[in-house]
């Protein structure tokens, strides 16, 4: 890779991981400031959690989504961060897979809890694949533009 497309790169997976780390913040916390149990209650409609899990994983989902959302837009361990993101994608699309292909009758996927967008389950599959794939696009990324980490250790970065 010549360093011109190096640099495009670089500068788009920048640009792009903000993405789908307002998509996490946003969902968490319209999640976090509702009760654990409205959560809880949209889980149980993909019927593939043991019901002791579902308030547990209603408490704590919301609280990760955010943390790792924040750390995307501020460029915080943003490789870290761009893998548990592609990671807790990866986990939703499973989940809305598997409610597709079993025809599970669901009206909402329960992204964004009950304040936010109601997504169709198949229009939030499309969605989060595609903010998947931006979080591999900030994995593979090694210039870290705009980035915390950039600015805590420049050693790293400057290697010329």
């Amino acid at each position: 890779m010549t360093p011109r497309v190096r640099a495009g790169v670089g500068l788009a997976a920048a640009v792009l991981r903000l993405l789908p780390g307002a998509v996490l913040v946003f969902s968490g916390f319209l999640k976090a400031i509702r009760p654990a149990e409205e959560f809880a209650a949209l889980l149980s409609n993909y019927w593939i959690l043991p019901p002791a899990l579902l308030v547990p994983l209603a408490r704590g989902v919301p609280w990760v989504e955010m943390w790792v959302g924040l750390c995307l837009l501020t460029g915080f361990g943003v490789r870290r961060a761009a893998t548990a993101a592609a990671v807790l994608y990866g986990a939703f699309v499973v989940f809305l897979a598997q409610a597709l292909l079993r025809q599970l009758p669901m009206n909402d996927c329960g992204c964004f809890g009950r304040l936010g967008p109601a997504l169709r389950p198949a229009q939030t599959l499309v969605m989060d694949i595609v903010l998947g794939a931006l979080c591999v696009l900030a994995v593979w990324d090694r210039e870290a533009r705009f980035s915390l980490d950039r600015w805590i250790d420049p050693a790293r970065f400057n290697k010329n």
